[in-house]
């Protein structure tokens, strides 16, 4: 579970590689035993929630949006629910201190947080956090992707791998596929013309060879 301090933080989840099942215990806060503690929720455009949506902030109203706790014994740790409306996305949330009868505006607040939600829980988290990193531009990276699940090479990747001078891995598989099975005219002339593989109109590969078949002169006409 994700250390707290009183000022510093609400749960966001289990970062054990856990699941809170359901919607209770999601919001989560420490504080002094006996306490009167409730939850602001709001969404990423800064909606906040009531007991059944997500509204634009008004002060009338302030007394729809708390979002209740209970504290679990005499622990001095409160617990509440997210939302059960909430669609998925990130949400920010404030633990409120309630110093009067009512909720007021200018209850103290004893903790803030992001809550990420998938619609019903708050999503896994990975076990070893330590591996992922924000790059300069602001980029999450990773040492390794062990779940390799939806990942597809892409043409522009074998473009980027070079098997020959000016030829790239894209081309030179293009020739190759030309060479092994295409069609070919002039094999018993000095100008050989090999085709694409699949395309008898596009020329891959013309060869000057002499009498004995050796290759003189190669052009390549590569894919683009």
């Amino acid at each position: 579970m994700l250390g707290l301090t009183p000022i510093a933080a609400v749960a966001q989840a289990a970062l054990d590689g856990g699941q809170i099942d359901g919607t209770f215990g999601v919001l989560q806060v420490e504080w002094l035993h006996g306490s009167t503690i409730y939850f602001l929720v709001r969404s990423s455009n800064a909606l906040i929630a009531t007991s059944s949506s997500y509204v634009v902030y008004d002060s009338g109203h302030y007394s729809n949006y708390p979002q209740p706790s209970s504290e679990q014994g005499y622990s001095g740790y409160f617990v509440g629910n997210m939302p059960t409306f909430s669609p998925p996305g990130i949400y920010n949330v404030l633990a409120k201190l309630q110093a009067g009868a009512s909720p007021a505006e200018t209850d103290k607040s004893i903790g803030a947080g992001v809550v990420p939600w998938d619609g019903t829980a708050v999503p896994g988290y990975p076990i070893n956090l330590s591996k992922l990193a924000i790059s300069g531009a602001g980029a999450v990276t990773t040492n390794s992707v062990v779940d390799k699940t939806g990942y597809s090479l892409s043409a522009q990747g074998l473009d980027l791998i070079m098997v020959e001078a000016g030829v790239n891995a894209r081309q030179g598989l293009g020739l190759a596929a030309a060479a092994a099975a295409a069609k070919l005219q002039g094999a018993a002339t000095d100008t050989v013309t090999i085709y694409a593989a699949n395309d008898p109109n596009t020329v891959r590969i013309l060869a000057e060879v002499d009498a004995n078949g050796n290759r003189n002169n190669v052009t390549l006409y590569l894919p683009t």
